[in-house]
């Protein structure tokens, strides 16, 4: 059997570009195909052209949110039937959860997510590998210093703004 036509494809709309490619690993780790956007408008665009398993929209994209991306596409009269299901994450606090849920999402991952939490949403697609596995890494991303690449990308933006956050409160 063809490896790469067993991939789950996964539309990730994420505007952090650190969490962006951290998730687009992950999910590359789990057996799935990531296309990413940064944005609301791209993300509609390509959820109508694409024939997806999954989507995973950001609430807060920029130019439109997650919840109106899902709402259009739910809408449109000439959109995928069946509907694939749609994940939110979101660092908002707990009651824009309800409302995601009502909007019609199947799950909301709280941010930062954790592995535990994506893997368990990607396991109904098939995830089967542990994403922060060293040699998983590897093969993922093809080379050390692409791995090495990312893991700087992490601790010099993405670990600064949380040490922040965290100090803020």
């Amino acid at each position: 059997m063809d490896k790469d036509a067993a991939r789950f494809r996964v539309l990730l709309a994420e505007d952090d570009t650190v969490s962006r490619e951290f998730l687009c690993e992950a999910i590359r780790a789990c057996g799935g195909d990531p296309t990413a956007c940064a944005d609301g408008p791209t993300a509609l665009t390509h959820a109508r052209d694409g024939n997806w398993n999954l989507l995973i929209l950001d609430h807060q994209l920029p130019g439109m949110n997650g919840e109106a991306v899902l709402s259009v596409l739910r809408s449109d009269p000439g959109g995928a039937v069946p509907f694939p299901p749609a994940l939110a994450t979101t660092a908002e606090p707990d009651s824009a959860r309800m409302i995601l849920l009502e909007a019609g999402f199947a799950q909301v991952l709280s941010k930062p997510i954790s592995l535990d939490a994506l893997r368990a949403a990607l396991a109904p697609f098939g995830c089967e590998a542990d994403p922060l596995d060293d040699d998983g890494a590897l093969h993922v991303c093809g080379s050390l210093p692409a791995v090495e690449r990312l893991r700087r990308l992490f601790a010099e933006q993405e670990l600064p703004r949380i040490q922040d956050e965290f100090e803020q409160c």
